[in-house]
């Protein structure tokens, strides 16, 4: 994992890029930079608005970007890309159906495909960096590849809905780039967004999580949730700015609105099951829609309709890795890396599947000794390639407590209660002395492990 440390408290002499504020800031962590040879960057915690900026200031620009590794697209398609997220903002707009919709940094252009397949045609995207080109051939969208107002075929045109999500962190000026989106908006149309939450940048919360959010080089600053508020009041007489966990979600109009989230869940899975169809091929894509698929149906309850989408990606998997990616016991021991090169010949999906798939089998197949498997080994996976690189592991890492916690259940259903104790007891273990991991189990977790261990006893 990149360095991430906390720092003493230090005092920073400068100007807040959010808030203009020039006092009261303290330097509070330090990270390695993403390129080899460069000096560390620190977070500075604004004394005026409390959101963070980086220090050197800046990011890294597309051209640079664009040296990522080659594995960048793969993870994105495979598993990294949450494109629910993509949906959701938008689309909550009451009244967003038939809107033409304006996708600013819509990277592979997903959400602009889903637009203009389930809500209204009239979907563009904006993209500079290489993978949109990449997207728009495939999916068969617009999306162009220069900055608003250097778009020749945007020049007059206006939007019911425009998005940003996950942009406004990596802009070298705020104020610009708001003014460059209201452009775009229609009369009463709406501007929804998203950026990274300063507030989620605390001691109680994990460094793997942590450094996802602050992804040195690339973001500029983090908001406050008070500070983003105050940037889109600047412009827009009608601001909603909600905390979501790690995020924040952003609304904002010249004219009211009201929001409404019944219509992302309702065109979500349609959408996937539309664009999987038209999958010809076993590729990055095919594979990961179909875990979406699989996952989204399973977490809905339909049990049936996720047995489809998982069989074909374990074919998919069998015919690009081999069948040990299948085998919980032997995918727990691959997937045990040491450095993210390994993944050349592994699904950056493992640890997802075998977390759904352990949870099909308990549900599904009323198999509690493959669920045991299956979920011990989504968690060894999660945590070896959260510890190497963090990144490409933000949602395995979510659920390896979890993952764990059903492991234990699943010894003690299977009658086994010995291995049941023992992962109970690791899990309790970890949360007290887990310093070192990428991350802990959280209170509430342990004190149910703690009822799932006295049950046993």
């Amino acid at each position: 994992m990149a360095h991430f440390s906390w720092l003493a408290p230090a005092p920073f002499i400068g100007a807040c890029p959010i808030c203009g504020a020039s006092g009261g800031h303290m330097a509070e962590i330090e990270t390695s930079h993403p390129l080899p040879g460069r000096n560390p960057i620190r977070f500075i915690r604004c004394g005026g608005c409390a959101s963070i900026f980086a220090d050197p200031p800046g990011c890294l620009d597309y051209d640079l970007a664009g040296g990522l590794p080659e594995s960048y697209l793969r993870h994105y398609l495979e598993v990294g890309a949450g494109i629910h997220a993509m949906i959701r903002r938008a689309a909550a707009v009451r009244g967003a159906r038939d809107k033409s919709f304006l996708d600013v940094g819509c990277g592979y252009g997903f959400a602009v495909d889903a637009w203009r397949r389930q809500l209204c045609p009239d979907s563009v995207g904006v993209e500079l960096a290489q993978y949109g080109r990449t997207g728009a051939e495939r999916l068969g969208v617009t999306i162009h590849d220069r900055l608003l107002g250097q778009i020749p075929e945007l020049d007059g045109r206006r939007f019911g809905i425009v998005q940003a999500i996950e942009v406004i962190e990596h802009v070298p000026d705020i104020q610009a780039f708001l003014a460059d989106l209201d452009a775009m908006l229609a009369p009463g149309g709406v501007l929804a967004l998203s950026t990274p939450c300063a507030d989620f940048i605390h001691p109680n919360n994990y460094p793997a999580e942590m450094v996802g959010l602050l992804s040195p080089g690339f973001h500029a600053f983090l908001f406050s949730r008070q500070a983003l508020a105050d940037a889109l009041r600047t412009r827009f007489p009608h601001v909603l700015v909600r905390i979501e966990r790690e995020a924040l979600s952003a609304w904002a109009s010249h004219a009211p609105f009201e929001l409404d989230p019944s219509l992302a869940e309702e065109i979500y899975i349609p959408y996937l099951e539309q664009l999987w169809a038209l999958c010809a091929e076993r590729d990055a894509l095919y594979d990961g829609i179909a875990y979406r698929l699989f996952k989204e149906k399973l977490n809905r309850g339909d049990i049936a309709g996720a047995a489809p989408p998982m069989r074909a990606l374990e074919e998919s998997y069998r015919e690009k890795y081999g069948q040990d990616m299948l085998d919980p016991e032997r995918a727990g021991e691959l997937g045990a890396i040491s450095d993210i090169a390994q993944y050349d010949r592994l699904p950056f999906g493992l640890a997802a599947y075998h977390f759904f798939r352990a949870t099909y089998a308990r549900l599904a197949e009323n198999d509690p000794h493959r669920a045991a498997l299956g979920f011990s080994a989504a968690a060894r996976i999660a945590l070896a390639g959260g510890g190497v690189y963090p990144a490409y592991f933000q949602e395995a890492l979510s659920f390896v407590w979890i993952a764990r916690q059903q492991e234990g259940v699943a010894w003690a259903v299977a009658g086994d209660n010995a291995r049941a104790g023992t992962v109970f007891d690791e899990i309790l273990a970890a949360h007290a002395n887990g310093q070192d991991l990428p991350i802990r189990p959280d209170d509430a977790l342990a004190k149910s492990v703690a009822q799932n261990r006295a049950d046993i006893a």
